[in-house]
């Protein structure tokens, strides 16, 4: 992927900043700013997406995280909703959440994906 200019280092990262305050782990700093560059629509309504999710999933832990798929090799942003226990009432608000987060990005080509990989809350992705 190219280089950031610094003001490209500068949007992104405020992006990123806005994020983390409010309360989504960013794991690969580095790749997640470089895919949110790459998509700019996207990156500008990030943050109040998440805002929604985040009031929709006060119990979830959610962490914005690059994902490489294994058969095409294309990475792209993944935002996990972890819960501590995940029930048919818990899936059901993800489900929820999905649709309003989608709605954010309504008439973008490239946007996250907001899913679970029902993992415990304070798992971390070692990719």
């Amino acid at each position: 992927m190219p280089k950031l200019t610094a003001k490209q280092q500068t949007t992104v990262g405020e992006v990123v900043e806005t994020i983390q305050r409010l309360g989504v782990a960013v794991q690969h700093r580095d790749t997640v700013a470089e895919l949110l560059q790459s998509s700019s629509a996207s990156a500008s309504r990030l943050a109040p997406a998440l805002e929604r999710v985040r009031q929709m999933l006060p119990d979830a832990a959610l962490a914005l995280e690059p994902y490489t798929d294994p058969e095409s090799g294309e990475t792209l942003l993944v935002v996990y909703a972890r819960f501590p226990e995940y029930s048919e009432a818990s899936l059901q608000r993800l489900e929820e959440a999905q649709q309003a987060f989608a709605a954010a990005f309504q008439g973008t080509i490239d946007f996250p994906l907001l899913t679970t990989d029902f993992k415990p809350p304070n798992a971390v992705s070692l990719d």
